[in-house]
């Protein structure tokens, strides 16, 4: 029997999904894993990088419910010009994350 192998397990599978879903997440939008417990939307308004917890654990349904975000942050974000308040911008993205 080989000592070669190529098998992940607990920990380690989790980081390379979560790495396989950032490069899946639509340009404009990342996703960061904080503390291995929570997942945290960053992105860009008004040339200010912000950062907002996704109400998504670290766990497999949670990057799956985190990428659905990133897509509609993103989507949010085209929608959103710079004619638009920050207060509404706010409001906006309040109700995409939860």
């Amino acid at each position: 029997m080989g000592t070669e192998y190529n098998h992940e397990i607990g920990y380690e599978s989790l980081l390379s999904d979560f790495k396989r879903y950032q490069k899946q997440t639509p340009r404009g939008v990342s996703l960061q894993n904080k503390r291995n417990k929570t997942i945290v939307l960053k992105f860009k308004i008004n040339g200010k990088e912000k950062s907002k917890g996704c109400n998504c654990t670290f766990t497999l349904d949670g990057m799956v419910d985190a990428l659905k975000k990133s897509n509609k942050v993103a989507e949010a974000l085209k929608n959103v010009t710079s004619t638009h308040s920050e207060h509404l911008k706010q409001i906006v993205f309040l109700l995409i994350l939860d």
